[in-house]
């Protein structure tokens, strides 16, 4: 629910951005620039996010590979 209103807020926030840049056209350049930054920071994030939960996902494979306990002895 959060999120929801997270970005709910965010949508509101560039209407009413869009509104002000439209009677003051000198703010145009600042606004497309903090939201495209905005939105880089968001895609940044998310990599961040993935590589680190790949990380771990691969620390916690190598780890089954070095815990004897994990084998199972395959009968000959």
């Amino acid at each position: 629910m959060n999120d929801y209103r997270l970005i709910m807020t965010g949508v509101a926030l560039v209407a009413v951005l869009a509104a002000v840049t439209s009677v003051w056209p000198a703010l145009d350049g600042v606004l497309v620039a903090l939201i495209l930054t905005a939105a880089g920071g968001a895609a940044a994030g998310y990599w961040l996010r993935e590589a680190v939960r790949e990380c771990r996902f691969r620390r916690d494979m190598r780890a089954l590979d070095t815990n004897p306990s994990a084998r199972q002895e395959v009968p000959a």
